[in-house]
């Protein structure tokens, strides 16, 4: 059997010094053990927390893809401050990007706002991740559109909910009609027409 050919990161310079070797394993420690953030796929979805899949892969000594496993149980970002939210849950298909901690967070739950002591020695590692969703997906047939004019579109096929009072300080106009300056035609008593309402 021939021997296989191996590539490898080494380069011609690589143990031309011991500055260049020193150099080349901490660049690799570097590579295999300090993750930042990585492009992936909402593989499952439960309360706070989603399983994602990474989209780019590692490669083995001879160039060929290494299957990349799921990430369990990564907490999802929402815009959230005080007792307000924008309330908009992952579902299985979106993309977003992983992001991992210094330190192991797992001692780190909800409502905890008090220092904690990391969970374990663990760093940068992919155990401890964070997912942020939104990126390079189709486009919505659902949203709010802030626009630079100063105006807000929302799409919502289905229709839209509000729950609690609703105050305006300029005027609703359904189908071309004002609320500020409608008037109410066939009313038969004192005149044919109303007044605008007051």
């Amino acid at each position: 059997m021939a021997d296989e050919v191996v590539q490898g990161f080494e380069t011609p310079n690589t143990h031309s010094s011991d500055y260049n070797s020193l150099s080349f394993i901490v660049q690799q420690a570097i590579r295999d053990q300090v993750n930042t953030a990585i492009v992936c796929k909402v593989v499952g979805v439960s309360d706070a927390h989603v399983d994602v899949l990474p989209l780019v892969s590692q490669v083995d000594g001879k160039g060929e893809m290494v299957s990349p496993t799921t990430l369990f149980h990564l907490p999802f970002m929402r815009y959230h401050g005080g007792i307000c939210a924008v309330k908009l849950n992952p579902v299985v298909g979106d993309i977003g990007l992983a992001v991992f901690t210094q330190k192991d967070c797992s001692n780190v739950g909800v409502g905890q706002s008090e220092p904690q002591k990391p969970a374990s020695n663990r760093a940068m590692s992919m155990a401890n991740g964070f997912y942020i969703g939104g990126f390079l997906n189709s486009e919505p047939t659902t949203f709010i559109e802030l626009k630079q004019n100063g105006s807000i579109d929302i799409t919502a096929p289905s229709g839209v909910n509000i729950n609690g009072n609703v105050t305006v300080s300029g005027d609703v106009v359904a189908s071309g009609i004002s609320l500020v300056s409608h008037v109410h035609g066939g009313v038969q008593s004192g005149g044919s027409t109303t007044s605008t309402p007051q």
